[in-house]
């Protein structure tokens, strides 16, 4: 990001709560814009920082943006509660065998040490060792075990993340151009160089800053999984999301799953309405999802039920 955490947080104003002066008196001028931030992926130590609502108003000439939705896809939000049980969510989708789990067993326990003793480099190693591949010279162990390299959706083949990259063409007409201001600087879909100095976020959790915003009662928050995601897969955030300590969490538990449908959704020709399972906690404007036949870019598997998310998202939000 070419914005300083600094002047990120000049920008946008936090949610009025018992860590923050809001009064008619103390704030600043609040935008009668709605801004909603979406982030994806390991995106969230970067850019959460921002969002979170610890700072005073400082300065009354400031217009701040008025933030009122936060949505994350399959994000790494609290690596020592979703980056475990890698060899479960294997075992259980036939991908490997119980000699296999064990050593996937293995990595976790070395992933798990590692954070345990604040080497978020070292447990990002192991897991680049067995799964991701990005900085290892040899395969790695998921690509040993099931033959495949692609971990973002687990019915797919190997090729990359299997979703036609339209955004290249559209980040570079002149009118998107203008809006994000990047001027004439050239796009880059991967940069391994930017990788290598975010290995220490990879492992770095936002649970202190994503908290807050769950508990606003101005800011609406949506948590979602592709159903077929492997790296980053529904089962390791909703372990986390199980466990996570927050004034809803009675609210959460107790809210039953509803099967959400898109009634216009077609399968390779045929009706096929059922989008994926929500749990909606209304009170606390919480919202998570498991989108069905999608992996960790839902988007791109699947346009109309992502379209419908985020759409519903947006309008309630």
């Amino acid at each position: 990001m070419s914005l300083t955490r600094s002047r990120l947080e000049e920008t946008f104003a936090p949610p009025c709560s018992s860590s923050t002066a809001c009064s008619p008196t103390s704030a600043p001028t609040t935008s009668t814009l709605q801004a909603r931030a979406t982030l994806e992926s390991t995106s969230q130590p970067s850019v959460s920082q921002f969002l979170t609502p610890t700072r005073t108003w400082e300065d009354d000439d400031v217009q701040y943006i008025n933030l009122k939705g936060l949505s994350i896809g399959d994000g790494a939000m609290s690596p020592p509660d979703q980056f475990k049980n890698f060899g479960d969510l294997l075992f259980y989708t036939g991908s490997i065998d119980s000699k296999e789990k064990a050593v996937f067993d293995d990595y976790d326990a070395k992933i798990q040490a590692s954070l345990a003793s604040g080497d978020n480099v070292g447990a990002f190693e192991h897991f680049d060792e067995m799964l991701n591949g990005d900085f290892n010279e040899y395969p790695t162990y998921y690509t040993n075990v099931t033959g495949l390299t692609n971990y973002f959706n687990f019915e797919q083949g190997d090729c990359g993340s299997c979703v036609p990259e339209y955004y290249d063409d559209w980040l570079d007409l002149d009118e998107t151009r203008a809006k994000i201001h990047v001027g004439d600087l050239e796009y880059s879909s991967f940069n391994e160089t930017v990788e290598v100095y975010l290995k220490e976020d990879w492992m770095r959790g936002v649970v202190d800053m994503l908290v807050p915003l769950m508990e606003s009662s101005d800011i609406k928050v949506l948590v979602y999984s592709g159903q077929n995601d492997i790296i980053l897969g529904a089962p390791l955030t909703e372990q986390f999301l199980d466990g996570l300590e927050w004034q809803g969490a009675d609210d959460y538990d107790a809210t039953e799953k509803e099967v959400w449908r898109v009634d216009s959704d077609t399968e390779q020709g045929q009706n096929d309405p059922i989008a994926g399972y929500r749990k909606t906690v209304s009170k606390w404007g919480f919202t998570y999802a498991v989108v069905r036949g999608a992996g960790h870019m839902v988007p791109g598997d699947q346009p109309e039920r992502s379209y419908d998310l985020i759409t519903t998202f947006v309008d309630k939000a």
